[in-house]
């Protein structure tokens, strides 16, 4: 089963429920890794990183040409994302960075998260039709953590074309020549990081490149260069993917569920569920790696010493041995939040609190704006973007009216 194929990928459920059923090991020799979709396995395993390890040993594991890992070590600095390492070097990183992403924190900024969505939200205040990846759901992720980070806002088109070419990589389809240009544009990033991180040691402000300037380890020691350019490249990159697709389809499912707008209106208590399963059932983030540190054996299956191990989110979060019912959209599920779709234990996503945050207040405020949320091409409506780690949506033409009494 070949979860790489473009028609797989566009609705892989049916394949997740063979290979949960009949293959939760399964060797996928298109992109040699082992597939893991079990979810007590991937629970497991990211719980082991001493068997299992967030790290490749050697140069390079997304990149299949030398010349592009020595392009970035050449002209930049070697990719590095310094939140995907194992403990005990990931606990410490971890720890100077996490007090900004504390619940309690990201809070603060739900007035203007909140004033920013209302404005987006304009853009759907039309009875035509509206791609509404392209008018809401990328500008929203970008501009906040554009605004994060303590980056000039009229930068986030530029940011997000970097992170469209951050990713690419994760397709693991790339010819030679896009991965030349995934590094070069990757050095342009880091050159972009660079001087942001110069100008915050001149003028810090409450943001989270002045944080990184600032922040000192027990020792008194600060972060690296490539410690800190590497961590802003992840910021970048995951609050803006989570987000983006998380909203995409979460809408597209609220459109196709019927009478689920109208209960979610009527019981605004309901959106938080609603969120934590789409989140379950469509997974943004759909598969992250693992590299074997010893020969392991898993389900009858032998995954050797050194061997890549693509632990598939999106399948476990359908595992009807932990969600009954799983392809149901449930928002009385009682263990909705116990997906894997940000991850788990240890290297849980650092930015899940401020993803969460911006998908409930996006809802909240689209519902109190808009209603009759409906998709406005039929069969055409919406389109996925080919990819093994991320499921991505790449358009979503919806219609819908205004709310009454919202003098629209």
């Amino acid at each position: 089963m070949n979860l790489a194929d473009v028609g797989i990928q566009k609705c892989p459920w049916d394949a997740y429920r063979r290979l949960r059923d009949d293959a939760p090991v399964h060797y996928l020799p298109e992109v040699d890794m082992y597939v893991i979709s079990r979810y007590e396995d991937i629970c497991s395993i990211v719980r082991d990183s001493k068997r299992f390890s967030m790290q490749k040993p050697g140069r390079g594991f997304l990149f299949r040409t030398e010349a592009a890992v020595k392009y970035y070590e050449d002209h930049g600095l070697p990719r590095y994302t310094p939140l995907s390492t194992d403990p005990p070097y990931h606990t410490d990183f971890r720890s100077q960075v996490e007090p900004f992403f504390t619940s309690g924190r990201i809070r603060r900024w739900e007035p203007r998260l909140r004033e920013l969505i209302e404005r987006l939200a304009t853009n759907l205040d039309t009875d035509a039709p509206v791609d509404f990846v392209r008018r809401f759901c990328v500008p929203l992720p970008m501009s906040v953590m554009t605004i994060l980070l303590g980056l000039p806002l009229e930068d986030h088109d530029l940011l997000k074309h970097y992170t469209d070419v951050w990713v690419l990589p994760y397709s693991h389809a790339m010819t030679a020549e896009q991965e030349m240009y995934v590094a070069r544009e990757g050095v342009k990033l880091q050159a972009y990081i660079l001087d942001h991180l110069e100008k915050k040691r001149a003028r810090p402000g409450d943001d989270l490149l002045s944080l990184l300037v600032q922040a000192r380890r027990e020792d008194g020691s600060g972060l690296t260069t490539q410690e800190m350019v590497g961590f802003a490249e992840q910021a970048i990159v995951g609050a803006n993917e989570t987000t983006q697709n998380g909203l995409a389809m979460a809408m597209c499912a609220m459109i196709e569920q019927a009478g689920l707008e109208t209960q979610l209106r009527d019981e605004p208590k309901r959106i938080k569920t609603f969120i934590e399963e789409c989140l379950r059932l469509h997974s943004p983030t759909a598969g992250m790696y693992r590299f074997a540190t010893e020969d392991v054996e898993l389900h009858g299956v032998r995954i050797p010493k050194g061997a890549a191990v693509h632990l598939r989110f999106a399948a476990a979060n359908r595992d009807e041995r932990h969600f009954p019912d799983p392809d149901k959209l449930d928002i009385e599920r009682r263990n909705a939040g116990s997906h894997v779709a940000f991850s788990h234990a240890t290297h849980h996503c650092l930015g899940a609190p401020l993803a969460r945050l911006e998908l409930n207040l996006s809802f909240q405020v689209l519902l109190s704006r808009r209603r009759n949320f409906r998709l406005a091409r039929g069969d055409a409506s919406y389109d996925y973007v080919p990819g093994l780690a991320l499921r991505q949506m790449d358009y979503l033409w919806i219609e819908s009216d205004a709310a009454q009494g919202t003098g629209q």
